[in-house]
């Protein structure tokens, strides 16, 4: 049998090669994370990332006031919860799942509509629309929304492939989870996470009909004022496997962020419920 064997030429060649082919690769992928964190930009996902430290916060001070706790308790509770609810991390684990998700080229494209006049127009009202001023503003119009029959059958219909729905019903959960888990840290009892979830299956379908109400709503009053041709560019876009794929990627890397932060929190509350 005739032995292969390399000069030592040749085998400096393939390592400077295959050196380069790794730091080649490193600037490839830095390249698309960066196109992935400027379109998880534009696309106004931010939005509903800032729902979960807001909703879990919220949840806490519930419990710190049921249990009638000291403002001073209140505030450590916060503070750990601040420091589990990390919104940079979460943002880094949205922007790495549609990285992985998708090319460069393929992000390029839906940075394309994002960056369109309708497509500007549109996740800035998303935008205004999930913050905390336009909840409020949006339950002031509620009578007048009520009676735009086809702006909400509109809403309804892009809400099939937006997936707020499900967004806003794992959001109350969420909140629900930090009043529960606070409560037993405040009564020194162990977390029981089953009986939780148990509570929370029970509760789903109820849950599920507010969240389809209070989505068709909000979508309604952020697209009051963009026009109808907008309207369904949108959800043409929308409709795209393109866009779908970006958009589950996207909710997949929330749901990591989310379940870290969990994790983050259970850890500190066990370990002051040991310690006292």
């Amino acid at each position: 049998m005739k032995r292969f064997s390399l000069s030592l030429p040749a085998i400096i060649t393939l390592a400077v090669t295959f050196l380069f082919s790794i730091s080649s690769w490193a600037e490839q992928d830095s390249e698309r994370l960066e196109l992935s964190q400027t379109l998880v930009n534009t696309s106004g996902f931010n939005g509903l990332l800032q729902q979960l430290p807001l909703h879990f916060e919220r949840g806490v001070k519930d419990a710190s006031s049921f249990e009638k706790t000291e403002n001073s308790e209140q505030q450590q509770l916060l503070i750990k919860a601040e420091q589990a609810l990390n919104a940079a991390q979460i943002r880094q684990q949205i922007t790495a799942a549609v990285a992985r998700a998708l090319t460069k080229k393929e992000i390029a494209t839906l940075l394309q509509w994002y960056n369109s006049a309708a497509g500007k127009r549109i996740s800035t009202a998303q935008t205004q629309a999930s913050s905390e001023a336009g909840f409020e503003a949006m339950l002031f119009h509620v009578n007048t929304l009520l009676a735009e029959e086809d702006l909400l059958q509109l809403a309804t219909v892009l809400d099939k492939q937006l997936g707020f729905v499900e967004f806003i019903v794992d959001l109350q959960e969420f909140q629900a989870f930090a009043e529960y888990s606070t409560i037993s840290i405040l009564r020194q009892q162990t977390l029981d996470v089953d009986a939780f979830d148990e509570k929370m299956k029970k509760e789903r379908e109820h849950m599920v009909f507010n969240a389809e109400q209070l989505v068709m709503l909000s979508l309604a009053y952020a697209f009051r004022d963009i026009q109808k041709k907008d309207i369904l560019a949108y959800e043409h876009f929308l409709q795209q496997p393109l866009t779908q794929l970006f958009l589950k990627a996207a909710m997949r890397g929330l749901e990591v962020g989310k379940q870290n932060m969990v994790r983050t929190w259970l850890q500190q509350s066990n370990r002051q419920i040991a310690s006292e």
